[in-house]
Formats: C-alpha cells, structure tokens, sequence
C-alpha cells in the first residue's frame, strides 16, 4: 500500500475515533455501582505520588512541583474500551499542561492518537480555556483502539497530571467528579464498555495542603439556578486545544489566505478544528464560529472534519470551502 493511502486511511481512524468519543460523552444513559473496589466494584481515585500523604490528606512545600494521578482501582469485569476523569482543583494550586496530551496518559492500554484533554473556567460561566491561570479543572479521556477497541482490565494510573504548590501556604480540596455531576457533566469519570455500557465508578476526593496555615480552599461552587430553574452556564464543549490527536507528523499549518478549514477562528488550522466539527455533528455546539463545510457539499459532517486531518498532516495542498 502506498504511504500516501496509509496516512488517508489513519486519518479516517483518526476521525472514527474522534467522533466514538465525543458520541461515548453525550446522551447514552449512564448505570452507576457504588460498591467499593474492595468489593470488586468499579472505582477511581486521587493519589500523589512520592507525596507525604494519609487520610485523603497530602503535605508539601509551597511553590513545589508535584504529579497527580487518576487511577484505575477497581474495574468493570469484563474489561473497559473507554476511560475519562474531570478533576476540579480551585484557583490555588496552578495545573502545568504537558506539551502534548499523550504525555499524560500513562494507561498502557490506551491508543493515545485518541486522548482528548481540556481545561475549564469556575463557575458560574464554565467554559473551556486555553489558558492554565484561569483553569480549575482539567479532563482527560482515551480509547483503547482507533477502530474496534479491545477491552482492557487494566488497573493502576491511567492519567497523570502536573501541578506546582501556591506560593503561600493553602489548603485545597480536590475532587474528582463523576459522570452525571453538574459540574462536569459528561467529562466526568467513567468506564465504557466494549457493547457501549456506561459505568460511573465510586470516585473520592483528596486534600492538597501547601505548606501550613492555609484555611481550606473549596473548588468552585456551581451557580444557583434561575427563576426559570435553568443555570446561568454555558454548555460545555469537549475536545481542547492541548489535544493532538492526529498522526505523529502533523501540526498545526499555516490558515490559507480565505482562512477556509478555520472553523473555530483562532487564527490557524489544527486537529482543533475537526474536533469543533464533530461536536457540532454530534449537536454538542449549536453553531460554528466560522463554516464547517469544508467540501461544499451544502452539510457540515464527519467528512469536513477528515478533509481537515488530512490538511493538517499535509496529505492535501489546500481547502476548497
């Protein structure tokens, strides 16, 4: 096979992939098993590595480094295609994103070509950002295959984040929120099954104390509703720009001069902006900065998306809006 053909054909993988996890995030009903690991049940917790940490409590030095890992305690029995945590950490303890997603993946079993990342604003008003000052949480989630993932039993870490100590002592309670929570969602913490199952495991909480004297910091409450019972918050989206879910030569490319293929108008042509067209294909955004239809066929589909991969990783000289 050609190698042309090879990168087409990834690309397609690449975009299958993309759109099984925005679909795994959106509308399929949920079950949920408290029965602790202990017990077999499916569970996730927080830990600090090498921390002085006990009783749900780690010590450290202000200002200092530190890893924080979401692991895999318990697992379903017949094995999990897809896992994904939100982690809501405040505004005192600063989140240090890795250069690429697939640097925070530390699950073996995960096709890191399909990790998707993102930072969020507080409440009320959460929206993603760009930006690792503004942010008070971070999801991450990955498959275990491009085209028909395999189900995996492994336990131990599967995401590990970087974090630094607030320079002044602080203590901060960080949580990890489940599928289903206000807050995250339908980033929050879950198993996915090989036959589409969504598992919401037990999930706890863990105290990050930078040095002593702080008084406890919580996370963000969410907004209080409405008159209209609704809540003054934007709807999330899922994908980010720390993403790079595309094949390991492609970056981001210069916007052609008509900016076609620019989709969510940042200024350049990325992974990024496939990922906007496949949310709003699966109706997780209700419009487009700029058009998603980028072959002209009159409908903005996963196909636009795919037009934009191959753009991406140089398999096509130019978009056609």
């Amino acid at each position: 096979m050609q190698q042309s053909k090879r990168f087409i054909i990834l690309g397609v993988g690449v975009a299958l992939a993309l759109l099984a996890v925005v679909f795994s995030m959106v509308g399929t009903p949920w079950s949920t098993d408290t029965t602790s690991a202990t017990g077999g049940g499916p569970e996730m917790n927080l830990t600090v590595p090498g921390a002085d940490c006990a009783d749900g409590k780690c010590s450290l030095e202000p200002g200092a480094p530190f890893k924080l890992a979401l692991n895999a305690v318990g697992v379903p029995p017949e094995g999990y295609v897809l896992a994904q945590g939100w982690i809501e950490y405040g505004l005192d303890i600063r989140y240090k994103p890795a250069e690429d997603t697939e640097n925070e993946v530390t699950w073996p079993d995960c096709e890191t070509a399909t990790a998707l990342g993102s930072m969020w604003l507080p409440p009320p008003g959460r929206v993603q950002t760009t930006d690792p000052n503004e942010a008070s949480a971070v999801s991450l989630g990955c498959l275990t295959g491009l085209i028909g993932p395999e189900p995996s039993s492994y336990v131990g870490e599967l995401f590990t984040f970087s974090f630094n100590c607030s320079a002044e002592p602080s203590s901060t309670e960080v949580q990890l929120l489940p599928v289903g929570d206000d807050r995250a969602e339908t980033s929050g913490a879950l198993y996915s099954l090989e036959d589409g199952t969504q598992i919401t495991p037990k999930v706890s909480n863990l105290t990050i104390n930078c040095g002593e004297g702080g008084g406890l910091t919580p996370t963000p409450a969410e907004p209080s509703p409405t008159s209209d019972g609704s809540t003054p918050t934007d709807t999330p989206v899922q994908p980010t720009a720390t993403n790079t879910s595309v094949p390991p030569t492609a970056t981001n490319t210069p916007v052609a001069p008509d900016n076609c293929g620019d989709v969510n108008d940042d200024g350049e042509i990325s992974s990024v902006d496939a990922l906007f067209v496949l949310q709003f294909t699966a109706e997780l955004l209700t419009s487009l900065p700029k058009s998603g239809d980028i072959n002209g066929d009159g409908e903005v589909t996963a196909v636009d998306a795919l037009f934009i991969l191959q753009y991406v990783a140089g398999l096509l000289d130019e978009l056609e809006c």
